[in-house]
């Protein structure tokens, strides 16, 4: 321990004297995660929000995906990696809830994306709802009890808990297992303004529960039911599948799923329980032969149309073609059931219905949203859907509806397998406008388009150049294909794609990408595969577009390409003489001139890692005298030097490390006074040499740090104020940043990037891909500003859209009741609130602008007095004699109301009310779509005043250079 100490002290010590620091500090540099585009592969849950038109998933590892409107999405984080049981929007809150496997509740705020609080549950959750318009939520435990906690009016939205439903209250009926006392599920009754909730057990008893009552209203269910023989089947899923509250339907584990009556508020007796114990109907659709559990129930209701359930059942067998289906519901329960087997390739995770993404309709499609076991999203047109099962019904000819797969960062392309970010021009370089007008035509393309995936990709023929790019990301895939990417904004949009074809126009497929090299000054590409073929890439300039120059013809584009022994593993280039290096697994390199001419070819063997890692050319000075040298690392840190011109090697004897591990990086610095040196990174440690000493095979050590950890990429960057940094990425997800060239520890954190394909540019972006489903951006510069619009991006709710909402006859229900603090006093009556009532329509043509301000300023003022005087008149000028004078009065209107009500008879202004209500409703509607029509024209008149100054603007510019 103390040898290893004290070789640490001395290698963290620059062995050359008088070399200053770069000046690249901790307060420089920190690895953050800029954006995340995609869909994470560990997806798990997802919840819809249909009121934001928001979507949540969840993953295993804790993280949670939002996707908005606008194309708008953000990933957030939390510091404990817990899987999520139960994931559930809390109506216009702009809150999300989250209860992890470890039974912990986390309360998420999305106008700022954060986590406010979180509460550990004593118990395990085994039902999760949240009672919407409300601050409350009902939790179900093992033990058959109910928690009902409230979310606080504070900026930590902290949970309470004012009552508790205990079992014996709750469950009605004590037969089966000690272990099926589990809440299952907990629905909120339709149509019973959150008055009654419906609590299904593991043992299958339904209870409706009474909130205004606190007590059990009607019980049915369970395995004491004659209908259906005694058996070990549990309750596994639940959905209501009526729009008035009255029929649910329940799936078990055993594949059944039966449709039980619930009686509503109106047709509510006194009785506790059904004089029947049977279900109206069972849906046999095959689960129940082969003993599928029934894993969820989603059903569509649509006015005056056909019901549709959702049925996803699970298999460890794995057939897949029939666990999820659509079954057609209708009143005649004896009628043949119709249904639609989506044909999955592999099992669902969860369903959801989701609407209104990237639709500007007033009433948008529904489509139902599968997660699927790999993280991918499939979308079904419910519409489509609902034609395909009234055709069946019919036994008209069919067709059937298919999916559309939601729209991942990199289309239809199959997984990454290298990659390349270059930046081509700086922020300075580009305008806002510019900047602007890229952002807005990447949010039209929304990931949850169904439109056609043809139009993903761009044709060859219509490319136009890299002149517009401002940072190109570069990928090549499993299949073969490069595919060029404008990575300007974090909304990636494809520019080109190329796909190899041999002379008879056969593509190579199943042939990955191994190796890519891209000149930014000469636009060269060059890409190496796994079968030894080399494709050599020129796009030249020209006024319109670029072309590609001397290569032979080929399908749909030209390249010129030469076959080499083994597999592709490294390229380089020297510019100045159009020289290719081209390095192997087998441990060759060829140098090639752009004709594809091969000059020489080298072979360098190794004992422990075969095979070429990095190539870079270099001109060097040495003994007076300039040459043009090749180095060469090969993977296991052995470094050769050559005479790029003649192929001779310039090394007396080729140098490595001791004990050798894979080569990483290879690189040429120059640092501050000119002085030039040679960083070697590999698993296990880092290396830095003179250069002119290193291409003689002399082992001048300037500075090696070892890991202690196992790292597998790295990669420098540079800054414009601070110099040289070094990225390491470990396999634990970790990510250092060092200076150069004292490789001081200037920053560490922890990322989960350790499965993807990671590249990086010159100024310190990172992009990690994650097969085609995600892509990361991070930066490791704290005063980077890459991407200056992504506020707007990542903004998947807008808290100023839709105003909190509220129940407050619940509430009241509640106080009286003793479930809250009778103490706490209300101060409602003591806030002025502009209502709608307040908005005055009327057009004033004949005033002038500065006329109408003063209007509404004096109504307003007028408004604000009135309110204030009622309520100070309400509360100084009553007396004792009033007060008992109306009280007497309230009693003899109360005996009068008892009186009706025994007999039948309606109430006292009861019908009057409902009418005054309705026409209240109906002149608010109006007013909200006066205001809805008197936007657009503003909108309307905005764009116009846009269009015009955009054009003064270029007849300005035209006229300058004329």
């Amino acid at each position: 321990m103390f040898v290893k100490k004290f070789i640490d002290k001395i290698s963290s010590k620059p062995a050359a004297a008088g070399v200053v620091s770069t000046g690249l500090g901790p307060k420089d540099v920190r690895a953050q995660l800029v954006f995340h585009y995609g869909i994470p592969a560990t997806s798990t849950t997802v919840a819809y929000d249909p009121i934001n038109k928001i979507l949540a998933i969840s993953t295993i590892d804790g993280r949670i995906k939002l996707f908005g409107r606008n194309n708008t999405q953000h990933l957030s984080v939390s510091d404990l990696p817990l899987p999520s049981k139960f994931l559930q929007f809390f109506g216009n809150r702009g809150l999300l809830l989250n209860v992890t496997t470890e039974n912990h509740i986390q309360v998420w705020k999305l106008a700022k994306c954060e986590l406010l609080s979180t509460h550990i549950y004593q118990s395990e959750i085994t039902a999760f709802t949240v009672m919407q318009e409300t601050p409350l939520m009902y939790i179900g435990d093992n033990v058959g009890n109910i928690s009902v906690l409230k979310i606080e009016e504070s900026e930590t939205c902290n949970l309470s808990m004012p009552c508790k439903i205990l079992f014996s209250e709750s469950h009605g009926i004590r037969t089966g297992a000690a272990g099926d006392t589990k809440v299952k599920f907990m629905l909120p009754q339709p149509k019973s303004k959150n008055k009654r909730i419906l609590i299904i057990f593991e043992d299958g008893i339904i209870n409706l529960w009474g909130i205004e009552e606190t007590k059990s209203l009607f019980v049915i269910g369970g395995t004491t039911s004659t209908a259906i023989p005694v058996d070990s089947r549990k309750v596994s899923a639940s959905s209501w599948v009526c729009s008035s509250g009255t029929k649910v339907a329940v799936g078990y584990t055993n594949g059944d799923i039966l449709i039980w009556s619930i009686p509503n508020m109106i047709t509510h007796q006194s009785k506790s329980s059904s004089s029947q114990n049977m279900a109206l109907s069972k849906l046999n659709v095959g689960y129940k032969t082969e003993k599928i559990p029934i894993v969820s129930l989603t059903w569509i209701s649509t006015e005056g149309k056909e019901n549709r359930l959702y049925v996803n059942g699970f298999s460890d067998l794995g057939h897949y073609s029939h666990l999820c289906q659509v079954i057609l519901l209708n009143e005649n329960m004896e009628s043949r059931t119709i249904k639609f087997i989506l044909p999955l390739s592999e099992s669902c995770r969860d369903i959801t219905v989701v609407s209104g993404f990237g639709e500007q309709k007033k009433n948008p499609n529904k489509f139902v949203l599968l997660l699927l076991k790999s993280g991918e999203l499939w979308l079904y047109n419910d519409s489509e859907i609902e034609k395909y099962l009234l055709q069946c019904r019919s036994n008209q000819p069919l067709w059937v509806p298919k999916y559309v797969h939601v729209k991942t960062p990199l289309g239809s392309s199959t997984a990454i397998t290298i990659a390349i970010f270059a930046t081509l021009k700086d922020n300075s370089s580009c305008s806002k406008d510019e900047e602007d007008s890229t952002f807005l035509s990447r949010k039209e393309h929304c990931i949850f388009s169904d439109s056609s995936r043809e139009n993903m990709l761009t044709n060859s023929k219509q490319f136009s150049g890299f002149s517009k790019i401002k940072k190109l990301y570069i990928t090549g895939h499993q299949d073969g294909a490069i595919n060029f990417w404008d990575a300007s904004c974090p909304l990636l949009i494809s520019i080109l794609s190329i796909k190899y074809q041999s002379k008879d126009c056969h593509s190579l497929n199943e042939n990955p990408v191994t190796a890519m090299y891209f000149d930014i000054n000469s636009n060269v590409l060059a890409s190496g595969y796994q079968n030894g073929l080399v494709n050599f890439f020129v796009f030249q300039k020209s006024d319109t577009a670029f072309s590609f120059l001397q290569a032979k013809q080929g399908c749909s584009y030209t390249t010129n390409s030469i076959k080499l022994n083994g597999a592709v593993t490294s390229i380089s280039m020297n510019s100045t003489s159009s020289r290719l290096a081209i390095g192997t697994d087998k441990g060759f390199v060829s140098v090639v001139e752009i004709g594809m001419n091969i000059l020489y070819t080298k072979y360098f063997p190794s004992d422990t890692h075969q095979g070429i890692a990095s190539m870079h050319f270099e001109q060097v000075f040495l003994k007076g005298s300039e040459y043009n040298t090749l180095l060469i690392a090969s993977k296991d840190t052995t470094i050769y030097a050559l005479d790029a011109s003649t192929g001779l090697v310039m090394t007396t004897s080729p140098f490595c490390a001791k004990n050798p591990s894979p080569c990483l990086l290879m690189q040429t610095l120059v640092i501050q006074d000119g002085m030039h040196l040679l960083l070697i990174c590999s698993e296990k440690s880092i290396r830095l040499y003179f250069l002119a000493d290193a291409i003689q095979g002399i082992k001048k050590l300037y500075i090696k740090k070892r890991i202690s950890s196992a790292c597998f990429w790295a990669s420098t960057f540079c800054s414009p104020s601070a110099g040289y940094g070094l990225i390491l990425v470990f396999t634990c997800g970790k990510i250092q940043i060092r200076s150069i060239p004292d490789l001081i520890l200037l920053n560490e954190s922890s990322m989960k990037i350790y499965d993807g394909v990671l590249c990086s540019s010159s100024d310190g972006e990172l992009i990690m891909a994650k097969g085609n489903q995600e892509i990361l951006f991070i930066s490791v510069l704290r005063q980077s500003n890459a991407y200056r619009l992504l506020g707007s991006i990542s903004q998947v709710y807008d808290d100023t859209a839709n105003p909190l909402q509220r129940s407050p006859s619940l509430m009241k229900s509640y106080d009286e009741n003793n479930m809250f603090d009778k103490n706490r006093q209300s101060k409602d009556t003591e806030d002025f609130m502009l209502n709608i009532d307040d908005i005055d329509l009327e057009d004033s043509k004949e005033k002038s602008k500065v006329g109408n301000f003063a209007l509404l300023n004096k109504n307003i003022g007028k408004k604000f007095t009135a309110v204030k005087g009622k309520l100070k008149k309400k509360y100084t000028t009553g007396s004792d004699v009033n007060r008992s004078e109306s009280e007497e009065e309230d009693k003899a209107a109360g005996t009068i109301n008892e009186i009706k009500k025994r007999y039948g008879y309606p109430l006292s202004n009861e019908l009057e009310i409902p009418r005054q209500a309705g026409a209240k409703l109906h002149d608010n509607i109006k007013k909200l779509e006066s205001i809805n029509q008197r936007t657009e024209k503003l909108h309307n008149s905005a764009k116009t005043f846009s269009n015009m100054a955009k054009q003064l603007l270029r007849s300005a510019e035209n006229g300058k250079q004329n």
